[in-house]
């Protein structure tokens, strides 16, 4: 399953996100049926499937597996955890596809509290997330 989500990476960064998928939903159920439903492996796959979905605009099922992964990792690893954060990040990046800004600001700030109360302030998560913030800012202003 490690492997098949490595291969699915591998066609998503190649522009094949439709491949990706395919490869993604394999990795899936072989993790579902050896680890089970709830494990916290899980969210890694459910994330690269969301972010497939996403670059295809297939918003709706995209934040429906980010959410999956999001309340896996709030569960299993805590709701202040960097890992956590990092798929409020994937939830933000889907909002700004839509122009729903506002709601990708939230995303993006609640990301950021996240990372500064666990990283140092010069970590490449908390200088990417700000920056990210002030990328909304101005393409609020492109997408009306």
């Amino acid at each position: 399953a490690v492997t098949l989500n490595s291969i699915g990476a591998i066609h998503a960064f190649t522009g094949s996100s439709d491949r990706a998928l395919t490869i993604y939903d394999d990795a899936l159920r072989i993790k579902r049926e050896a680890l089970g439903d709830d494990h916290v492996e899980l969210s890694r796959t459910l994330v690269n499937q969301g972010s497939a979905l996403s670059k295809l605009g297939k918003y709706a099922e995209a934040m429906a597996k980010y959410t999956e992964a999001l309340h896996m990792r709030q569960e299993v690893l805590g709701t202040r955890h960097p890992a956590v954060a990092d798929v409020h990040g994937n939830i933000g990046h889907v909002h700004m596809r839509r122009c729903a800004f506002g709601e990708a600001a939230v995303r993006f700030d609640m990301a950021l509290n996240i990372y500064r109360s666990k990283l140092a302030e010069d970590h490449p998560k908390v200088v990417g997330t700000l920056r990210t913030i002030e990328r909304v800012k101005r393409d609020e202003e492109l997408c009306v």
